[in-house]
């Protein structure tokens, strides 16, 4: 193992440079693509929350004024359930689709990439 640090070292600098470059990008492209994963789900979540929300507290209210008022015009009574009924419907479309993204293991390609190049370095150590 000391003769593979020996190489290691006396290689010249600049290409252990690129190599620890090549990391770091590999590393902060998978952390975007991570932290962009993360805020779409959270954002579709957030919808999801506020819509059903608002669709139950509309609901609540077309029940106050069904029940308040001695009568409700036929024409436009389908408005004091279908509203409520799609925010909720909506809600609950959203939170279907922030489950099925799917969050990839974190770091997968750095992680490949290591073991690559641990499997080099063992290559290059048995003659």
């Amino acid at each position: 193992m000391s003769r593979l640090l020996l190489k290691l070292f006396l290689l010249p600098p600049d290409l252990l440079k690129m190599h620890v470059h090549g990391y770091a990008d590999l590393a902060s492209e998978e952390w975007g693509r991570q932290v962009c994963l993360w805020k779409t789900r959270l954002l579709i979540y957030a919808i999801g929350t506020v819509s059903g929300g608002l669709g139950v507290l509309l609901a609540g209210v077309s029940l106050l004024l069904w029940s308040a008022l001695p009568a409700i015009d036929e024409h436009s009574a389908w408005v004091m359930w279908f509203l409520p009924g799609v925010l909720c419907l909506f809600s609950l479309a959203c939170w279907a689709w922030a489950s099925r993204i799917k969050l990839s293991p974190s770091f997968g390609k750095l992680k490949a990439q290591i073991k690559l190049d641990m499997l080099a370095l063992r290559q290059s150590q048995n003659p």
